[in-house]
């Protein structure tokens, strides 16, 4: 991403005048050298050689979030921006959802989910949908870009002219895929607090919805990615299995609905 936004009012925040002019400058360096998604890999050199300031990123980090978390920092050492995504790439909305059927989208996503990092914690995100039937818009420089209606509508991509729905069989094919990965569920398992039958039923409410959507590129590991994040937004909005549900047995990756 060359060009990116710079909020001008920053100037105006008492957070960031009291930083100080070293740690201004490591504020604005992480801005603008951190992932689409606003993930950073932490170069205490790089900035130092660029800039020839001397900082302690421990003392940086207790700074910038004395007030409010505007760093966090992830299992595999590198930084979050919470209110990076929706600045960036949502800076008039005050709300947004990542539709996976557009690109964009797909790509925050992907970085967001590589990184172990709980959706909840992006600031202003609503929900992740499979796809939708509205146009979406992200500003780019000092225009707005639409996507097109019915490529969103139709899941039509260059790549993927005549995108059909994922239909049954091929969502049953790649969750019984899944359910053979012993590691991955005990991972999601652990993750969320379950058990073995109480998986089966999420997998099965999940299979249903996800059925009709179009999707490009749809195997195993884009199942697991979009189920962790589906169950981790149904878990935050207090969703529970309800009691009228039926268990569905010894093969439940066969009944898509519940």
């Amino acid at each position: 991403m060359a060009n990116r936004f710079r909020d001008t009012k920053i100037w105006d925040e008492d957070w960031y005048c009291n930083l100080g002019g070293e740690y201004q400058q490591l504020w604005n360096y992480l801005c603008d050298t951190c992932d689409n998604a606003g993930v950073w890999k932490p170069n205490k050199i790089g900035f130092e050689r660029s800039t020839g300031y001397k900082v302690n990123l421990d003392s940086f980090l207790k700074k910038v979030n004395g007030d409010k978390q505007r760093i966090r920092t992830l299992d595999n050492g590198r930084w979050f921006l919470p209110g990076f995504i929706k600045y960036q790439w949502f800076t008039k909305h005050h709300c947004f959802d990542l539709v996976l059927s557009n690109n964009l989208h797909l790509s925050l996503y992907k970085i967001l989910m590589m990184n172990d990092i709980d959706i909840v914690w992006v600031r202003g995100l609503q929900e992740v949908l499979q796809g939708s039937t509205q146009p979406y818009r992200v500003k780019v420089k000092d225009k707005e870009i639409v996507q097109q209606d019915k490529a969103i509508k139709n899941g039509v991509t260059a790549n993927n002219p005549q995108l059909q729905p994922l239909g049954m069989d091929i969502v049953k094919q790649m969750a019984t895929k899944a359910w053979q990965d012993e590691d991955w569920k005990q991972s999601i398992n652990y993750g969320q607090g379950m058990d073995m039958p109480q998986l089966k039923r999420w997998m099965a409410l999940f299979n249903a919805s996800l059925c009709n959507d179009p999707m490009p590129n749809f195997n195993e590991e884009r199942y697991k990615k979009l189920f962790g994040g589906w169950l981790s937004m149904q878990k935050t909005k207090g969703r529970k299995l309800a009691n009228i549900e039926v268990d569905a047995g010894e093969r439940p990756l066969e009944r898509l609905q519940v």
